[in-house]
Parts: structure tokens; C-alpha cells; sequence
């Protein structure tokens, strides 16, 4: 390559240098979360910045990216986040909707108690009604095997 050529280049490239360096700090740290590789630590790091500045910064993002009611909640809960998780686990693999839950827990409310309790005497009506069908099944099985028999000794009898 020529030098006429490798010219623009640099010229670019120093103009990319100069607007980077430039940039303010929070803009640059809203550039590191942005591209999802960079924690507040990192950015820190990166920038030479503390922890209530970096903080702050992703903060700030969070609230840009629309994220904010997230972070609301984890400082609500004190960063305790098992119970919330849980819960959206636990109504997903129910497929139940939101509005569902809701819905679950202003009927059951007070009510969790007897709720359960009733769960459970129904829990123990089912596990007697399939130890009947259980038995049943193998009545069935015995009466038939019974018919069989005397069919073929019926058969036998000249």
C-alpha cells in the first residue's frame, strides 16, 4: 500500500482515538455495559473509577435500558432474590401467567392453612381410591384367569 493510502486510515483511526478519549466517563461506561462484557467491576477498572462512581454509572444504565425495576427489586429484597426466582420457577413450569398468581394468592390468602389441608385429605382419598382400583384390577385379572381355566376344562370334557 501506498502511503497516500495508509494516510486516511491513520487519519481515521487517530480521529476514533481522539473521540473515544474525549468521551466522558459515564458515556464510556454506558459503552462497556452496553456491549454485555463489562460488570461495574470491569468498568471500574477500566476507567480508573471508584465503586459509588461505577455504581452509579450502571445505575444510570439500568435505568436507560429500562432495566431499573430490576434493580429496585434485588434492593428490596437485600440481594435475597431466591424467593423471587422461585416463585417465577415454580408459576412457569405450572404455566401460569402472572395475573394467575396473583389471582391464586388473593384467594388463598388467610386461607393457606385449610387450603392445604384439604390438598392433602384429597391428596389421601386418591392414593385409597388407586389402591382400590389397584386391587380391583387384580381381582379382575384372577376372575378372568378363573374363566379361562374352566373354559379349557370344559373344552377337556369329551
Amino acid at each position: 500500500m501506498s502511503l497516500r493510502n495508509i494516510k486516511p486510515i491513520l487519519d481515521k483511526a487517530y480521529q476514533e482515538k481522539e473521540r473515544i478519549e474525549h468521551k466522558s466517563l459515564f458515556v464510556q461506561s454506558y459503552d462497556l455495559f452496553s456491549n454485555g462484557k463489562k460488570t461495574p467491576l470491569q468498568a471500574a477498572i477500566d476507567l480508573n473509577i471508584g465503586q459509588i462512581q461505577a455504581t452509579q454509572y450502571y445505575t444510570e444504565y439500568l435505568k436507560l435500558v429500562q432495566l431499573d425495576s430490576v434493580t429496585q427489586l434485588y434492593l428490596e429484597l437485600k440481594g435475597d432474590i431466591r424467593y423471587s426466582v422461585d416463585l417465577c420457577k415454580s408459576a412457569k413450569s405450572a404455566k401460569m401467567r402472572v395475573q394467575d398468581v396473583i389471582n391464586l394468592l388473593r384467594i388463598t390468602k388467610n386461607r393457606l392453612l385449610s387450603v392445604q389441608h384439604r390438598y392433602e385429605m384429597l391428596q389421601r382419598q386418591n392414593n385409597f381410591l388407586e389402591s382400590i382400583l389397584r386391587n380391583k384390577a387384580r381381582e379382575f385379572q384372577d376372575l378372568n384367569d378363573q374363566i379361562i381355566h374352566m373354559s379349557n376344562r370344559l373344552d377337556s370334557i369329551p
